[in-house]
């Protein structure tokens, strides 16, 4: 996992916050059961988020392909351990209520947690995939 690049405060909390609004108000969302969540494919059309993904490709050198937003309401929806299969290097913005993302790896089963603020950002190598799986985990008292 030391590929795996955690930048704290990538953006500024009353920045991320500012952003989680716009982009809550601004997209359509669709609930999907069996993950926990909302999600809605990034259409390009919040200027701000356009701004970020220009920053997020100048810090990495790799270009943005494409964006999913996940909308995760409250503790009680969460993301189960699963293993993305974009074939490309990912990057996960976290904006709202801190949570905890875990990585467990396939055959030690060690589990690896970054506790991900509003505002941070982690940049995941398509490789990892390989030889883990991830979820966004329940806070503890829900």
């Amino acid at each position: 996992m030391n590929s795996v690049i955690y930048t704290p405060l990538f953006l500024e909390k009353s920045d991320a916050d500012t952003l989680f609004n716009i982009i809550y108000q601004e997209t359509s969302w669709t609930k999907i059961n069996y993950f926990k969540r909302q999600i809605s494919h990034y259409e390009y059309n919040i200027y701000r988020l356009n701004i970020i993904l220009l920053q997020i490709e100048q810090q990495f050198s790799k270009k943005v392909v494409g964006a999913f937003l996940n909308y995760y309401e409250d503790g009680n929806d969460y993301a189960p351990y699963h293993a993305d299969k974009y074939n490309c290097d990912t990057c996960l913005l976290s904006l709202g209520t801190t949570r905890t993302l875990r990585y467990k790896n396939n055959t030690t089963r060690e589990n690896i947690d970054y506790v991900l603020h509003s505002g941070d950002l982690l940049f995941i190598p398509n490789e990892i995939n390989n030889d883990y799986k991830h979820s966004l985990l329940k806070p503890l008292h829900f």
